[in-house]
């Protein structure tokens, strides 16, 4: 991650013109990146009424279910910042419906401060 974030910043500042970078040495191959969600056909009407319309919701793991393509697809599609993977380990469930259609993904990752107070100096 620091080297991602230390080329970004070179980045920004040569875009600022405040530095030049050597041109690069190689274009990065990076085919996991670069690569398409694909589509898994899912239930996309608007979702309307109160809870108790949809009640009783479950959530499902992904893991354990095989839920993985759709999950992949719904962040792709419908998440703000879209969804090109996850880094480390983390959890993902899917809420359903009575009906079994798709209400919400949830995906849970470490916190990254866990453990600071035990390396911070005094």
């Amino acid at each position: 991650m620091k080297d991602m974030a230390c080329r970004s910043f070179l980045s920004k500042l040569e875009r600022g013109g405040y530095i030049t970078l050597p041109p690069s040495q190689k274009s990065p191959d990076n085919s996991l990146r670069n690569r398409s969600i694909p589509y898994v056909p899912h239930q996309r009407a608007a979702i309307t009424g109160s809870l108790d319309t949809l009640a009783p919701v479950h959530i499902e793991s992904v893991e354990s279910t095989g839920l993985l393509g759709l999950f992949k697809c719904l962040l792709a599609r419908y998440h703000y910042l879209g969804f090109s993977g996850t880094v480390g380990e983390n959890m993902k469930y899917m809420v359903f419906d009575r009906e079994h259609n798709p209400l919400a993904c949830l995906l849970f990752a470490p916190s990254h401060s866990q453990g600071l107070e035990e390396r911070s100096p005094g």
